[in-house]
């Protein structure tokens, strides 16, 4: 009842959000300036990822360029009152998007982006040192895509995930030496398949979209933990691991479920709305074995949930060449109460957006999006090894895309 309650309070105020540990919004410049609203209508090549059905109601070809930025502030005050800020947390994320009209009912499309991505970093000398300096992981995807339009008010589509991922980490282990604290970094890789279908029905000025991304399991994730500053007489006795180390792990990411509406008020205006579901209930933990070192393992204990997005966005042309678009994201962090961890200081998160869209020649136009998260204080009095206190996090975002239609 009080996830359901902040649901309906925050239809009536309602803000682009960064949805879940680490899932990665900024995956389309006109979506993200709209508040992440797009699940119902196409706009341009981004169909391809974020609603496949809606690609063969696009009226010509399309290949998009987006480059995005990313920059979380992280400050975490603890209770004997030291204060720390994270650094260099900032993403920039990248995204190419093309759809071709194969014939009349038929369309093609390919995406590649970054539909997860999270990264923060504190300075090596801070007090959670030996929890966490680091902590940066990206899916990359590849999805070739490809949707029917079975009438002129209904379509399905669905496309392949092909899919990369990275986890890098790092922390202070309890020894130095002259040079300063040893610090062992882990580099994990893996791969996995995915699914991304969607239905879409547009009746007069109604337009109305579903789409589910699949979870993805990275069974056989792998990679090495090198050291930092690591004294040669704890290498030699065996403490600690000589060269490269193996190091594996089982990751999963949550399934994505999308509704959209969008409604036209008249020749100039649309409004959209969005909600995403996301699957964080069986994924409690990131846990990365190093061979034959059990007690350097790196364990990030989370109580994950459910979670939820609630998107509003509006768009105005103003004039053939020039479009306004503006939008805002409520989220509700998927950590509960009994958890966080320095690697993932999550909590509920408004954030607000606003874009433009100009033609610059006839087949040429450019999009940006700027944007601001307030992430809401955390007090934690249950953490990890009683490092206990209280997060305080924003974000600036912003993007430019290049759009190219035929």
């Amino acid at each position: 009842m009080r996830i359901l309650s902040r649901i309906v309070l925050l239809v009536f105020f309602p803000v682009i959000s960064f949805a879940g540990i680490g899932d990665n919004p900024l995956l389309g410049i006109k979506s993200s300036a709209m508040g992440g609203t797009i699940t119902s209508i196409g706009f341009d090549g981004s169909a391809a990822f974020y609603n496949p059905a809606t690609m063969t109601f696009l009226k010509k070809n399309y290949i998009n360029l987006g480059i995005n930025y990313n920059s979380p502030k992280t400050v975490f005050l603890m209770n004997t009152g030291e204060k720390y800020y994270s650094s260099n947390s900032s993403n920039l994320p990248a995204s190419l998007y093309g759809v071709f009209k194969f014939n009349d009912k038929v369309d093609i499309g390919l995406a590649i982006n970054n539909p997860f991505q999270n990264n923060i970093t504190w300075d090596k000398d801070w007090a959670g040192k030996y929890i966490c300096i680091s902590n940066k992981s990206s899916v990359r995807n590849i999805q070739p895509t490809i949707s029917y339009r079975v009438n002129n008010k209904f379509s399905i589509g669905g496309g392949l995930m092909i899919t990369m991922y990275q986890h890098q980490v790092s922390r202070a282990l309890n020894y130095e030496n002259a040079s300063g604290d040893v610090i062992m970094n882990y580099d994990l890789k893996g791969s996995a398949l995915g699914l991304n279908l969607g239905v879409n029905y547009n009746v007069k000025k109604w337009h109305l979209g579903f789409a589910l991304r699949s979870g993805l399991n990275y069974k056989n994730a792998k990679g090495e933990a090198t050291l930092e500053n690591a004294p040669s007489s704890l290498v030699a006795s065996g403490v600690l691991p000589s060269g490269n180390t193996e190091i594996t792990s089982s990751i999963k990411l949550p399934s994505v479920i999308s509704l959209g509406a969008a409604y036209e008020l008249d020749e100039n205006w649309l409004v959209t709305m969005d909600v995403n579901i996301f699957n964080w209930a069986n994924i409690d933990s990131l846990q990365i074995q190093v061979a034959n070192y059990d007690q350097y393992n790196f364990d990030i204990k989370q109580d994950l949930s459910g979670s939820y997005a609630i998107r509003f966005g509006a768009q105005y042309k103003y004039t053939k060449k020039l479009i306004f678009r503006g939008g805002f994201a409520f989220d509700l962090a998927p950590v509960l109460n009994t958890f966080v961890h320095p690697a993932y200081p999550e909590n509920n998160k408004f954030t607000y957006t606003g874009g433009a869209s100009y033609q610059l020649k006839k087949a040429f136009s450019l999009d940006a999006f700027i944007g601001y998260s307030d992430i809401n204080e955390r007090r934690e009095t249950k953490n990890i090894n009683n490092f206990n206190g209280t997060y305080k996090a924003n974000a600036f975002i912003a993007g430019i895309g290049l759009n190219y239609e035929f």
